[in-house]
């Protein structure tokens, strides 16, 4: 299957992509900053997966300077709200990246 190419992502392709990548969690990526706030605010993988296949969209989609779509979504999760920034990749596939949580 080949890769769409996006001139304008809007919430709900955003929401499709996240959601399917949560479903395959080999395609979630965790940054080392992320990974590093993980600790800090006692975020959890798990956390991560829940608000990726249940949240909503807080920061609509927009290209960064690498070509690649960032947002953030947000869902209430074991007893707060947490907020995940994500970068989408495109290369052999769609592929997400998470970039920090709050």
């Amino acid at each position: 299957m080949t890769s769409v190419e996006y001139l304008k992502m809007t919430d709900a392709d955003a929401l499709r992509i996240l959601r399917a990548c949560a479903a395959d969690d080999s395609k979630v990526f965790i940054s080392q900053h992320a990974r590093e706030r993980m600790v800090q605010r006692k975020i959890t993988r798990p956390q991560i997966l829940r608000c990726l296949e249940n949240g909503k969209i807080s920061e609509s989609p927009y290209r960064d300077p690498k070509g690649d779509w960032r947002c953030a979504i947000e869902h209430y999760t074991a007893g707060s709200v947490i907020t995940v920034a994500v970068a989408i990749k495109y290369n052999n596939g769609e592929r997400t990246v998470i970039v920090t949580v709050f």
